[in-house]
């Protein structure tokens, strides 16, 4: 077991770094014997790592859990949009000093994968890899917009959430966004914050990430600042697009 000045992480990674291609279930005692634990310390972890999603309680111990699939996926569809996002968001956000932020769609959430963070004392900064809804927000529409399912996407995320989707009105918000690139929202998913956001769109054609520009309402209600957030969002998008060997549809 690697030893590092954080116990409990370290017993974390050594009960997963136990599962491989023979090992797909283990109930505590096992995990302990593995990895030199106590057994009531195995339970205990266990217990707990299934509630976070590493595990999955199974009939005879448990496997391993959702939460890695979903991080597992960001590495597969991150990485490659990220590394040519990364210099192009760093100078949007030395331009306009507010965070920009990449997200990618996964199942039916949005996730942040990378964040370029304002300086300023009041600023907005999502969480990284954690997962966000898809039926609200000017972050998460354009992710769908040019999807077929897109709308079996939202009431999925809507169910998550316990919401109510309006479909006619979430029907004709892509619509707006297919036509113009480009979408905005202020206060939707908090009240304090704003973002606009735009697509970046892979090689074959499909939306591979969105570029976000998040701040404060405050500042996004002058429209000036608004247009330029919308107008950095937009362009950041389009250079992405082009670097990745995409074309931006509109």
């Amino acid at each position: 077991m690697v030893s590092t000045e954080v116990g409990v992480l370290d017993k974390v990674m050594a009960i997963l770094t136990t599962y491989d291609d023979h090992v797909e279930v283990l109930d505590p005692p096992a995990a302990a014997q593995r990895t030199g634990m106590s057994t009531p310390t195995a339970y205990r972890l266990m217990k707990s790592m299934a509630a976070h999603g590493l595990l999955t309680p199974t009939g005879g111990g448990y496997g391993l859990g959702p939460s890695l699939l979903r991080l597992g996926s960001l590495v597969t569809v991150g990485l490659d949009v990220l590394a040519v996002a990364r210099p192009h968001m760093v100078a949007l956000r030395e331009r306009l000093n507010e965070t920009v932020e990449l997200h990618v769609l996964v199942q039916h959430s949005r996730v942040p994968i990378h964040l370029e963070t304002s300086t300023r004392t009041v600023r907005s900064a999502s969480q990284v890899g954690h997962a966000l809804p898809l039926h609200k927000g000017a972050s998460s529409r354009p992710l769908v917009a040019w999807r077929a399912d897109a709308m079996d996407l939202a009431r999925a995320s809507a169910t998550d959430a316990g919401d109510v989707l309006d479909e006619d009105a979430y029907s004709e918000r892509l619509a707006l966004i297919r036509e113009r690139g480009w979408d905005v929202g202020l206060g939707e998913r908090d009240a304090e914050l704003a973002a606009s956001a735009a697509p970046v769109f892979a090689e074959h054609g499909e939306v591979a990430a969105t570029i976000v520009v998040s701040g404060t309402v405050t500042r996004f209600r002058d429209q000036a600042h608004c247009d330029a957030a919308i107008r950095g969002a937009l362009d950041t998008a389009r250079l992405v697009t082009a670097d990745l060997g995409g074309t931006f549809p509109v």
